[in-house]
C-alpha cells in the first residue's frame, strides 16, 4: 500500500467512518483474568476492497503517535 495513497484519503476514511476499531482483551496467562485491553485500528477501504491493518495508516502518516494509557 503506498504512503501517498494513504495520506491522500485518509481525511476521507476518518471523516466517512471506514475506520473502525477492535478490542483485543489481555489476559494474564497464569491467572487467566483480563488485565487490560488493547485497541486495534483497521480501514475498511472501498476503493481497494480490502481492508487495510493499521500498519499501513498509522506508520507513516502519523509519525508522532503515542500510546494511550488509563493510568
Amino acid at each position: 500500500m503506498p504512503a501517498l495513497y494513504v495520506i491522500e484519503h485518509l481525511d476521507e476514511a476518518i471523516e466517512k467512518k471506514w475506520c473502525r476499531v477492535y478490542y483485543q482483551p489481555i489476559v494474564r496467562t497464569i491467572s487467566g483474568k483480563l488485565c487490560a485491553m488493547e485497541a486495534l485500528a483497521r480501514w475498511d477501504d472501498p476503493y481497494s476492497h480490502d481492508e487495510l491493518p493499521s500498519r499501513h495508516f498509522v506508520q507513516w502518516p502519523l509519525p508522532d503517535f503515542r500510546s494511550v494509557s488509563s493510568a
